[in-house]
């Protein structure tokens, strides 16, 4: 993808920020809350947040800079894509604005089993009603498995 442009007339307006704060689940269970918020300048960013349990470990998860290096985890930053198209095993929809967030992630769990990560990604599709739902992907996650965790769909916190 490539392209940082303004939406086309099917798709949503931002004229303004749009906040969405929204909790993630894999399958049922809660896995934290992601905060994204679009910028009327077309740039997004997202944070992850929360405590949880994976494979009998306690973790807990939040924005913040590594002492050391400086390094941001759990904080994404990226844009909006209008020319990306929705599409389901139904339809196609051209009227979603697609977005894409990717940042390194890190989970700080209980007695040093910190599992120090690669690679997360954040996407949504922001209907023209500005309804919005996506996932938090983690590639390779555990044992060259994916983590994806999906939110929504909800509406921005200040509609």
């Amino acid at each position: 993808m490539s392209g940082r442009r303004p939406p086309f007339r099917s798709q949503p307006k931002i004229t303004g920020d749009i906040q969405y704060k929204a909790e993630l689940y894999d399958g049922e269970k809660p896995m934290g809350e992601l905060s994204l918020l679009l910028m009327k300048n077309f740039d997004a960013v997202s944070s992850w947040k929360g405590e949880f349990d994976i494979d009998g470990t306690h973790y807990k998860v939040e924005p913040h800079r590594d002492k050391r290096t400086e390094q941001l985890y759990n904080s994404f930053s990226g844009n909006i894509y209008p020319l990306k198209i929705y599409e389901d095993e139904n339809s196609r929809d051209r009227s979603k604005l697609y977005v894409l967030n990717a940042g390194l992630y890190e989970l700080a769990g209980a007695e040093g089993q910190d599992r120090p990560g690669g690679t997360a990604y954040v996407n949504a599709w922001v209907s023209k009603k500005l309804e919005g739902e996506g996932t938090l992907s983690i590639p390779q996650f555990h044992e060259g498995k994916n983590l994806i965790l999906k939110w929504g769909p909800i509406y921005p916190v200040d509609k």
